[in-house]
């Protein structure tokens, strides 16, 4: 497991990548998903809402935000990789939860997202950044 930065009060460097869910994961999917930690901005027309990619796979991601955003067009993701890499991705979304909070209070949302736009660039520097 890599891990960076503080725990809970999590700073925009923090990632971490659970290696050992890897190979579990690819059990019935297309795509090999992976366990992560990457501060990411979702953009859907003038709103931006912070949040967490929690599930990556090199077609997609699971977001945890703290409100939905408007789904009906396509969304921005501004992905804070460390090393000062920033990705700017174009997704859909395809499915969202409602996840309720640790403590039984405020509860937070799953984002679900296909990328439309992950070039072989991106994608190198997306999976050698998280060495996934």
């Amino acid at each position: 497991m890599i891990l960076r930065g503080k725990s809970e009060g999590r700073d925009r460097d923090t990632v971490s990548v659970d290696s050992k869910s890897a190979s579990a994961q690819r059990r019935g999917r297309q795509f090999l998903r992976v366990k992560v930690y990457v501060p990411v901005t979702v953009i859907a027309g003038m709103d931006e809402i912070k949040g967490s990619i929690v599930d990556l796979s090199s077609s997609g991601a699971f977001i945890f935000l703290p409100e939905l955003p408007e789904t009906s067009r396509p969304l921005r993701l501004i992905i804070d990789l460390p090393g000062s890499h920033i990705l700017v991705l174009t997704a859909e979304g395809v499915r969202f939860e409602i996840c309720p909070g640790d403590d039984g209070g405020r509860h937070h949302y799953g984002l679900a997202v296909r990328f439309l736009s992950l070039s072989s660039e991106d994608r190198l520097v997306f999976f050698n950044t998280l060495r996934i």
